[in-house]
């Protein structure tokens, strides 16, 4: 019982000092000011959009769709939607295309992808 007691304090210890040591340095690094400067006239990189998937989502109602791909005040501005291929074949696959079709219809893109590897 007492060798549990002192290895538990050791430990409190260690995470005591661990706490301090990393309260030490988080102002150091807080305080650190770097200047950022953009220069709009050169591309490194194009974004096409943002979006998420609805995989195991199930449809999306109109109401969630509106708010997912819309781009009035309080919706998200979604551009792109990645649905899931079921590998249990095209059967398996109407919500997905439910949801594909819906946001299309309000300007995304759609992404389909297989989330699994391929049948043999």
């Amino acid at each position: 019982m007492k060798h549990k007691f002192i290895r538990m304090i050791l430990k409190k210890k260690i995470v005591l000092h661990f706490t301090l040591l990393l309260l030490g340095i988080f102002p150091l690094i807080l305080s650190a000011q770097d200047t950022v400067k953009v220069d709009f006239t050169k591309t490194y990189q194009r974004i096409d959009g943002f979006g998420a998937s609805t995989a195991w989502h199930g449809q999306l109602t109109d109401d969630e769709a509106d708010v997912s791909f819309g781009n009035g005040d309080d919706q998200l501005g979604l551009s792109i939607v990645r649905i899931r291929i079921d590998p249990n074949g095209q059967s398996m696959w109407g919500d997905e295309l439910v949801n594909a079709q819906k946001a299309i219809n309000r300007g995304a893109i759609v992404m389909a992808t297989p989330w699994t590897p391929p049948h043999q």
